[in-house]
């Protein structure tokens, strides 16, 4: 099983080298300082990690990219009855993407 770090480098090295974060105004890419509505936004892929034997202690890892822009980059959330209504709300404003 791999780490969060692993996961996360995975995916930069496949192209998703921005971090996002929630917010009021959508998810913000840290290096861009760009704030994107979640319907702007399209999940790529889902990775679940799961940190020990404690079910509360769960994390998605997700690799979002932008609709308008080339930005791509991770999104990390806590799964479970602990995630942070923020990131609730954002996650069911976004897509997944189309295959």
């Amino acid at each position: 099983m791999k780490t969060l770090t692993q996961i996360i480098q995975d995916l930069e090295r496949a192209g998703y080298r921005e971090v996002f974060r929630a917010e009021p105004a959508g998810l913000v890419a840290r290096n861009e300082g760009v704030a994107f509505p979640p319907e702007d936004v399209v999940i790529d892929e889902t990775v679940r990690v799961e940190t020990g034997s404690n079910p509360d202690g769960q994390t998605l890892v997700l690799a979002v990219s932008s609709k308008t822009t080339p930005v791509r980059g991770t999104y990390v959330v806590t799964y479970g009855p602990n995630m942070p209504a923020e990131d609730a709300k954002l996650l069911n404003r976004m897509q997944p993407a189309t295959r």
